[in-house]
Parts: C-alpha cells; structure tokens; sequence
C-alpha cells in the first residue's frame, strides 16, 4: 500500500492530534506547579499509550489493529491484506468518554476511497461522508449521549469500557451509535470483574469478554470464534520514504543523567520498565543508532524550538524537554508503548568558589 505513509492523520488530527499530548503535559504540569506540590511517588497516569492487535476469525482475514490514546483522543490504523483494504479512525473524547467527534477513511488497493466524519451535537449526529467525487449529509436523532462506533475495532471496544467506567458501577448499560448506518442506536451493556482486569460487553446478541492490564487497556478478547490478542506494538502502515525525519538532538550531559537517576517519580518509573538500581554507567544519550527511535519519539512529542536532550536506558527512552531551570521528563518504555511525564527539579547553582 505504497500510498499510505507514516504522516496519514487527517487534518484535523494532523493540525493537533499529537499536540494534544504536549498540551496536555504542559496542563499537567503548570497545575503541579501553580499548586507547589511534587509528584507522587506511585505511577503518573499515561499521557499515551499504543497497542498493536490481532484479530482472527476462522476462515476470514487476519486483520491488524494499532490504537494510540491520549487523554484527550484516540487514532487507529486497521488493515485487512487479504482484501487489500486499509482503515483510519480518529476521535475527539468529550466528557465521561463520549466521541464528540469520529473521522473515518478507507484505502481500497492502494486508493483513498472514503472520507467521513461525524459530530455528536445536541441529541443528534451530524455526518458527511465523501468519496468518488461526491458528498453527502447526514443528521440522524441520537439521544441519551450515544458513543459513536462501529463493531469489532478494537479503539470502539475499548472506548465502550472507558465510557462505562467514567459513568460508574460495576455493570452499567448506554446507548451506542453504528455511524455508516440510517442512524441505528442499539444499547451496550458492560459489567467489570471486582479485580477490574476483566470485563464483559454484550452489544446486541453478541457477548464479548475481555481481559484488562492496569491501565484498562485491552489486553486480549474473545467472542464467538473470533480471537483478539495484543502484540508488541510496531507500525502496521507503509512509510513515506520522502518525508522528511526527525533527527536525534545534540548530546547531553552527565549531570543530567545523574539527576534523572536520583529522581524518585523518575526512578520509580525506570524500575517500573525493568531498569533497577540504574546507574550513571548504564545510561547514554541518543545518537546516531537510535534514529528510528528518535524520529517516532519526536513525531509523538514534537519539541519545536524547545530545548531537549533524549537519554536511553536499556531500552527506556527519556525526553528532557526544557532549560535546566524549568525542564520535564517525558519516559517512555513498555517497548515505546506508553509515556508518562514527570516535572524535574530545578538544576541547582554552582556554589560559589
């Protein structure tokens, strides 16, 4: 599918969908700081996360899932190579994880061949659905805050289980709206496990169980025949051999990396990611044998004209974003998969002489 490549967000989430991962660090932090409190030791909840998935059906495709979250949206490639097909979705969150906004696109051997995007107003959708030269709108009734969706995506299955969770209980039951329909609402009913790392969804006559990681995400499912299972998480499109890379910054400094290491939210989360009792030693910056790696961190983490340096520790990489006076930690590990930020303290001054 030579025509697809790494840069295929929308516009919409080209203009801002990774942004919205550096804004919501410097959110995060001006609160940290206007409130004069430190980090807590425990874990900082995900400012991302990304999944690779396997979704087998007996005679049917083999069909691969990426999905990558933020606080604030989602994105998701799916690709179908027996029928040579390739699906984009991209959503804005509103509150208690509803889609406020859906853009869809579909690729048919190689062709972009569909465009759609669907708003949720009021107590409607609104919908407008473009390919082969035409358009058309649509506005269909939706009341009761339908989650916009379609069945068996794994970013859809999985925003069903937020949305239950931002409304609360043990099993709780919502509405759902099936976009590409005549504005089909059905009901989703979803009911977790005490231990919360397993759930059950019926959507229709339809049951699906899954099994949960920590941070609620998705880790395997099942229903009927068909079996979903996570992967390590590794790009399933194309690249654009003519774009243009992100390059690995100048080197940084010793000093630094002993101050990452007496860090505690930061040490926490390098033992977190299997590096224990880092030291000085074991850490470097990145050079030129991490230019895959820097390129995606700073496609994900754009910095600009800000100043940053990026550390690597096993397999954990750091982004140090910012002066010494007022800089961040952006960790990201489980195999790149998920990122959390952590404020530093400011460097101190040399003493005097």
């Amino acid at each position: 599918m030579a025509k697809l490549h790494h840069d295929y967000l929308s516009p919409m989430t080209k203009a801002g969908f990774f942004a919205l991962s550096a804004a919501f660090v410097a959110l995060n932090l001006s609160a940290l700081r206007a409130s004069g409190q430190e980090p807590r030791p425990r874990l900082p909840q995900p400012i991302l996360l990304r999944s690779t998935y396997e979704f087998v059906r007996p005679e049917h495709d083999t069909v691969l899932q990426n999905v990558l979250r933020t606080p604030g949206g989602f994105a998701s490639d799916v690709l179908l190579p027996k029928l040579d097909v390739a699906l984009q979705f991209t959503g804005q969150l509103g509150p208690q994880g509803v889609i406020q906004r859906l853009e869809t696109d579909v690729w048919r051997a190689n062709v972009h061949a569909q465009h759609g995007t669907y708003v949720l107003k009021g107590d409607s959708v609104f919908g407008r659905v473009s390919g082969s030269g035409r358009s058309q709108d649509q506005n269909f009734p939706a009341a009761g805050t339908p989650v916009i969706m379609q069945f068996n995506f794994v970013a859809f299955l999985e925003q069903l289980l937020q949305r239950a969770r931002a409304l609360g209980g043990d099993s709780v039951g919502f509405p759902v709206y099936l976009y590409g329909t005549a504005g089909v609402i059905d009901t989703a009913r979803v009911r977790f496990t005490r231990s919360a790392d397993s759930a059950f969804l019926r959507l229709g006559r339809t049951r699906y169980d899954f099994a949960l990681d920590s941070w609620g995400r998705i880790s395997s499912g099942s229903w009927g025949a068909a079996r979903l299972r996570r992967l390590s998480y590794r790009r399933i499109m194309p690249d654009d051999p003519a774009r243009i890379r992100n390059a690995c910054p100048a080197p940084g400094t010793r000093a630094e990396i002993a101050s990452l290491i007496a860090d505690r939210a930061v040490k926490s989360l390098l033992n977190e990611y299997g590096v224990r009792n880092a030291r000085i030693s074991e850490a470097r910056w990145a050079s030129r044998a991490d230019s895959t790696a820097c390129d995606d961190l700073l496609d994900m983490f754009p910095q600009r004209n800000n100043p940053f340096r990026i550390y690597v520790f096993n397999d954990v990489y750091i982004i140090v974003s910012g002066r010494p006076e007022e800089s961040t930690a952006i960790i990201v590990g489980d195999s790149s998969s998920i990122a959390q930020v952590v404020p530093l303290a400011p460097a101190k001054p040399k003493a005097r002489p």
